[in-house]
């Protein structure tokens, strides 16, 4: 008899090895688990922010004034302040198209959709954009780039710029089809910082739905000495106009062929394991974009208070997953049950609007709104030792500080099979009667802990009874947990040698 801990799989999800390859520490399905540096977490829960916008929610936009903080929502052909809990408030009405695209700029946030007039909100109210130059109903995208905003078209190769430091006024067109070379038309553009090696520098990037992306260096398009072409290259197509996202230094991209980091992307090319960002989880970004990639409600997002990098999939017009990356550990995982359309971060917290007039904060709490969180993981097969001998595993534990050790579903998998039979049970909050820290009374109440996911350890080390002969094995957990965040460090096994090749 022998007896074995394995790490909980603090190296994410791996949907791109081979299952005899994998590292003991990754996973083959992590579903609402992250992976951390020492330990994998169960995700935070959501609960419901704002209802009654009349239809779905295609846009969150946060506004960060000099004097006004402000979170807004589009949805029923307007645009609403959902600043705080209870009744919206509309404050534009009769628009043709909730998908807008904005940036920040001059104490205003400015947003675009391609359909209608470009909006202003100041913080207290919204009005139209002026601009000459082009019909301002049929600018779709924008960004703000050196002190002025670019804006361009849909199915257009063109874009047009404002003058210096400013967002409206007369826009000046320039032409990219006399430098593009495989046609398409001009989907993205974003902002990546270059270090040369003599200083860091903002560099201008086009992307087109073809995947080339057209480099330029310089702030004044306007001006030939202080705008210069600096290089061309190809990625996989963008998948959606929202599909990028800026993370560090550099913008990750979701495309065709996964989610791309721009400056290795640059220097390794199209193919190149090294510029892909997803590389661990490839086949599931690329299966996504192949499957899905025609839906409305593709976003990338960094959401820096959570340490976590999130690409929205949407699956239907009203079912979403996500795929996040931990950005300390460099882990991924896969998120259900937000069924988001949009994404948001606003004073550090995290926003989404669904399908049914909701917008709803993300990372607060242990369940979805009163909805236990599905928990589901396989971590990677493990020969324990060694791949000559099968070996019989009849008892594991998952250390962790978890209340209810006896409600995983625990399976013995063998030999890379994924036939579970245990049933998933639901856990039950927890209920201590303590009252809050600097609430109650000194000295007359208990205190309660101020974190959910506090060491708890009721049974760290409760062994469970299962069965899984093979020559490589693993022990699969599926909780629907309500309770706390759940916080786990390994897996232990008791096994017998069951014979030789």
């Amino acid at each position: 008899m022998g007896a074995v801990s394995v790490p909980a799989p603090i190296g994410g999800w791996n949907a791109r090895d081979a299952l005899d390859k994998m590292e003991p520490t990754d996973a083959v399905v992590l579903v609402n688990w992250i992976p951390r540096a020492g330990y994998v977490e169960s995700r935070a829960g959501t609960q419901e922010h704002v209802t009654g916008l009349g239809g779905t929610v295609e846009s969150v936009i946060p506004y960060r004034g000099s004097t006004a903080v402000k979170l807004l929502a589009a949805a029923d052909s307007q645009i609403w302040d959902v600043s705080t809990t209870g009744a919206p408030s509309s404050i534009k009405s009769g628009l043709t198209n909730d998908l807008w695209q904005y940036i920040h700029h001059s104490n205003v946030v400015v947003m675009t959709n391609g359909a209608d007039t470009p909006q202003v909100y100041n913080g207290v109210s919204i009005i139209d954009i002026v601009v000459t130059g082009v019909t301002a109903t049929t600018l779709w995208g924008c960004n703000a780039f050196k002190g002025r905003a670019f804006y361009w078209k849909q199915n257009d190769q063109s874009y047009w710029y404002a003058a210096a430091d400013s967002y409206q006024g007369a826009l000046t067109e320039f032409d990219l089809s006399r430098v593009a070379v495989s046609g398409g038309s001009l989907v993205q553009m974003v902002t990546w910082t270059l270090d040369s090696g003599d200083g860091v520098d903002d560099l201008a990037a086009f992307v087109f739905n073809t995947g080339e992306v057209i480099i330029y260096q310089g702030s004044d398009p306007g001006d030939a000495n202080d705008w210069a072409l600096v290089g061309k290259f190809n990625i996989g197509e963008p998948i959606s106009i929202r599909s990028h996202c800026h993370v560090g230094s550099t913008e990750i991209l979701a495309t065709k062929d996964g989610y791309l980091d721009l400056s290795k992307a640059i220097h390794g090319g199209e193919y190149s394991e090294k510029s892909n960002y997803s590389h661990k989880i490839i086949k599931a970004a690329k299966d996504a974009a192949t499957q899905y990639g025609g839906n409305t409600g593709w976003t990338c997002l960094l959401y820096p208070a959570g340490n976590l990098f999130i690409v929205n999939v949407p699956i239907s017009s009203d079912e979403s997953i996500q795929h996040v990356r931990d950005t300390t550990n460099g882990g991924w995982t896969k998120f259900t049950g937000w069924n988001a359309r949009c994404l948001g971060v606003h004073e550090d917290k995290l926003y989404f609007g669904t399908s049914d007039g909701k917008v709803f904060l993300a990372d607060i709490g242990v369940a979805d709104d009163g909805t236990a969180i599905a928990l589901e993981a396989v971590p990677a097969f493990s020969p324990l030792g060694t791949r000559t001998m099968r070996k019989l595993v009849t008892s594991a534990c998952v250390v962790s500080n978890y209340i209810y050790p006896n409600k995983w579903a625990l399976d013995g998998l063998a030999d890379f099979m994924f036939t579970t039979r245990s049933t998933v049970q639901t856990d039950t909050a927890i209920t201590t009667g303590a009252s809050a820290w600097d609430t109650s009374s000194w000295d007359v109440t208990d205190w309660a802990s101020d974190s959910t996911s506090a060491d708890i350890n009721a049974q760290p080390m409760a062994w469970r009874s299962l069965r899984a002969i093979g020559y490589t094995v693993t022990c699969s957990l599926r909780l629907n947990s309500q309770a706390q965040r759940i916080v786990w460090f390994s897996t232990g096994y008791i096994f017998k040698r069951a014979g030789a090749i």
